[in-house]
């Protein structure tokens, strides 16, 4: 009952947080500006509840892999992040595939109504300028770094209290997939979280857990719109 409850906590600051965001993009500036100041309230919030629920919870930094590696660990962590995002990327154009010919009429409603929302927002930055391109990277390194903090470095290691690593893997995705609020990518959300986990857990390293995490969301932004488009 404790970890339920810290954990719905834990969901309920994350969840507020957000609320800034919703009013950045409801707001009237610029579409450039609203996305890269929603991403650095995202990533700044998450990275700012994460700290405080760490120390809370009494997870040190050790226990939640945040260290530097060794030059051996960063070719071999760099090498498992490239494969966890390509098996994220591959996960992804999959399931929209399925889902496309399982559903088009629902497909073609889905991408006209997110014609005008952040996602889309966010892959039309692939057509934009090398600083443009360089600035976004920036701001999806520090979203990735804030929610690896959070869902694998807090809320994954407080699960493995009292959790096998398969059954803490398993509600920690849930929770990280449904977080996003978007019900048609919640199984996408939680295969990446489960492929995260393992990575995080194969690495010993919440840094390059996060670097996965990056190069996964980087695909997205240059990559999604011919997965989604062309599942």
């Amino acid at each position: 009952m404790t970890e339920t409850k810290q954990i719905f906590y834990i969901l309920v600051f994350y969840l507020t947080a957000q609320l800034p965001v919703a009013a950045i993009w409801q707001s009237a500036l610029p579409e450039s500006v609203k996305v890269a100041l929603g991403i650095a309230a995202t990533g700044l919030l998450s990275i700012l509840i994460a700290e405080n629920y760490r120390r809370k919870l009494a997870l040190t930094l050790a226990d939640i892999g945040l260290r530097l590696p060794s030059l051996t660990e960063a070719r071999q962590g760099a090498a498992l992040a490239v494969g966890a995002a390509a098996a994220g990327l591959a996960s992804f154009a999959l399931y929209f595939a399925l889902y496309r010919a399982a559903f088009p009429a629902a497909y073609a409603k889905l991408l006209a109504e997110d014609s005008a929302g952040l996602l889309s927002s966010l892959l039309g930055q692939g057509d934009k300028t090398f600083g443009a391109m360089a600035g976004l990277a920036a701001g999806l390194l520090l979203l990735a770094a804030a929610e690896e903090f959070l869902f694998r470095g807090v809320i994954y290691n407080y699960l493995l209290r009292s959790l096998s690593w398969k059954k803490a893997a398993v509600w920690s995705s849930l929770l990280f997939a449904a977080i996003h609020l978007r019900p048609v990518g919640v199984p996408t959300q939680f295969v990446n979280g489960i492929i995260l986990c393992w990575i995080y857990r194969r690495s010993g390293s919440l840094p390059v857990a996060a670097l996965a995490h990056f190069l996964y969301n980087f695909s997205l932004v240059t990559l999604g719109k011919y997965l989604v488009a062309g599942a």
